[in-house]
């Protein structure tokens, strides 16, 4: 029977060096292999160096700091994806649109939109939860659907034979599943976003009011 390199450490290496520097979900993970993960893992030596790697303080006296702490994680907001496009004249990225989410609750999916302005990022849309939108079908098949219902008296007859039209959705209300594959297929380059834009109160930036993803296809 050969030993894992990772048992083979000592506590302090990994109480350290190796521990902390893992996911929440990874530690979870790994505290499920074995008793003596588990044992450190739960107690508090891991967790205080946890929460001042992400600046949480914990009150006076507390207990059972796993509970404390990964309860926190999991209402902290954190980035799942980002994407940069360009507004006005040039080529260069001057504009991002960064994709956050709370744990495992896909109704918490928020957006911000920053602007580049010499060289300093600023936020120029907060709060954009409620305006992201996912085309849930792509521009060919919108086409074939537009062609069909036009040409419904040659090509289709019957009414409930024609390609049905499926609306945008908003990607608060989608599963965590297909904002995971939207965000997949954004960071691959096989979706896009299209922003719609007002004035705004900002007499350098434009007000973002509409995100869309959509497939090119």
């Amino acid at each position: 029977m050969t030993t894992s390199p990772i048992i083979a450490l000592t506590e302090p290496i990994l109480l350290e060096h190796i521990l902390p520097n893992l996911k929440t979900k990874s530690l979870l993970n790994l505290s499920e292999t074995c008793r003596f993960f588990n044992t450190l893992i739960k107690g508090d030596a891991i967790w205080k160096k946890i929460a001042k790697k992400i600046d949480f303080q914990i009150p006076d006296d507390s207990e059972n700091l796993y509970s404390l702490v990964t309860e926190h994680i999991k209402k902290t907001p954190f980035r799942v994806g980002k994407y940069h496009y360009y507004r006005g004249a040039g080529c260069r990225p001057n504009r991002k649109i960064e994709f956050f989410r709370t744990a495992n609750d896909p109704k918490t999916f928020q957006a911000i939109a920053k602007a580049m302005k010499c060289g300093k990022w600023y936020d120029i849309s907060p709060n954009l939860g409620d305006k992201i939108y996912v085309e849930m079908q792509s521009p060919s098949e919108k086409v074939k659907m537009m062609i069909a219902h036009r040409e419904k008296d040659n090509w289709h007859p019957i009414e409930s034979e024609l390609p049905p039209y499926i609306p945008d959705k908003k990607m608060n209300k989608l599963s965590l599943a297909m904002q995971n594959n939207a965000i997949d297929k954004l960071k691959l380059g096989t979706w896009k976003l299209s922003t719609t834009s007002d004035i705004g109160s900002s007499p350098f930036f434009e007000n973002v009011i509409r995100i869309n993803f959509y497939s090119e296809d």
